[in-house]
């Protein structure tokens, strides 16, 4: 986006109609800042004007529930209590080319902030941050579904994890951020008896817990270097998780309760449970890795093992493998499988079936 940042101050105001983009006819306020441009302020931007020139306070309440009528009230206090360019503060103006549901361009004030205030454009701070992780070797992404990019620390088809950095907003609204993040690429809604949230983990996606202050822009790349640096730590913790799971024994029942619970859940039906089961004790160690393992490679190699769509069921079973290595307390993760399976009577007639066969 194409943003312009002065210090200067309005010269003056007013009311004009525009077209939304459902197709009403709304007034926006235009203003006429000291160097001649004419530019719509937004109404976070009249806002932040008002706030600065009058008590915060009263200007809050006088603006609750009333959205709609921001410009009028900004235009009328300009223009009925004689602001002029004596009697203003001098603020940065942040504007935004944008163009309007009819294609034409216009200049619109998105922002307001005191001369003192460093703001800078977040794609200037994203760029400065990929460039330092490219450097490291991280492999970068957009995916739009976190705020900024991501830096890749180790990603497989089960899941990813590494460094998030968000370059903040230009608004002034949201801060530069850098942040640990790990994300199973499936939805773990299914396996909400165990507290996990869909995509993220509670407890290992700390998602914007990294703020940088500053003061002038040219703080910026120290700042980053350096909770890139602090952040690192979270994703060696991310790193040791998953080797955990390489390191932690299990038994057969505890493979069984896991995976009957879990498979259970996903609906993956009682033959690709009993092959994982079977891939496990025979090719793989008798690990939670190994575990994951071994249903990643029947969701992989085989198609006979599904009740009905393969493909769905393939997924599904990825998707065990990967919250598989997400376990951190194994006791605590078999309990709550064998709570699971008890309120399911559906699962009960399973296991008993399971345990019939492997005798």
């Amino acid at each position: 986006m194409a943003y312009n940042i002065k210090n200067t101050k309005i010269k003056t105001v007013r009311l004009e109609a525009f077209t939304d983009g459902h197709g009403q006819v709304v007034e926006k306020a235009v203003v006429v800042l000291s160097d001649g441009e004419q530019a719509i302020m937004s109404k976070k931007a009249i806002w932040g004007w008002l706030r600065f020139h009058y008590n915060r306070k009263d200007i809050d309440q006088e603006l609750k529930g009333k959205r709609d009528e921001v410009p009028q009230i900004f235009a009328h206090k300009f223009v009925d209590e004689l602001q002029t360019e004596t009697t203003q503060r001098e603020l940065q103006f942040i504007v935004e080319d944008i163009e309007d549901t009819q294609g034409v361009s216009h200049k619109e004030v998105i922002a307001v902030a005191t001369k003192d205030h460093p703001v800078t454009n977040p794609a200037e701070v994203e760029a400065t941050a990929e460039e330092i992780l490219l450097a490291k070797g991280f492999q970068i992404q957009r995916d739009g579904t976190l705020k900024g990019f991501q830096a890749i620390y180790k990603k497989t088809d089960l899941f990813e994890y590494g460094l998030q950095v968000y370059g903040g907003d230009i608004t002034t609204s949201q801060a530069i951020c850098v942040s640990s993040f790990l994300r199973v690429n499936s939805c773990l809604n299914p396996l909400s008896f165990l507290g996990l949230k869909q995509k993220f983990l509670a407890g290992v996606q700390n998602s914007f817990n990294k703020i940088l202050r500053y003061e002038v822009a040219t703080q910026i790349p120290a700042r980053i270097q350096q909770a890139i640096t602090h952040t690192d730590a979270y994703v060696q913790g991310l790193n040791g998780r998953i080797d955990k799971s390489t390191n932690t024994k299990i038994d057969v029942e505890q493979a069984r309760t896991l995976l009957l619970a879990f498979g259970g859940s996903y609906a993956v039906g009682k033959k690709a449970i009993l092959k994982s089961l079977d891939r496990w004790v025979s090719k793989e160690e008798h690990t939670i890795y190994g575990l994951s393992m071994a249903t990643s490679w029947i969701a992989k190699h085989t198609d006979n093992v599904f009740k009905e769509d393969a493909v769905s069921g393939k997924q599904n079973l990825s998707t065990i493998s990967g919250a598989l290595l997400l376990i951190d307390n194994l006791q605590d993760t078999v309990a709550k499988c064998n709570e699971h399976i008890k309120s399911v009577p559906a699962l009960q007639e399973i296991k008993a079936e399971i345990i019939m066969g492997q005798k």
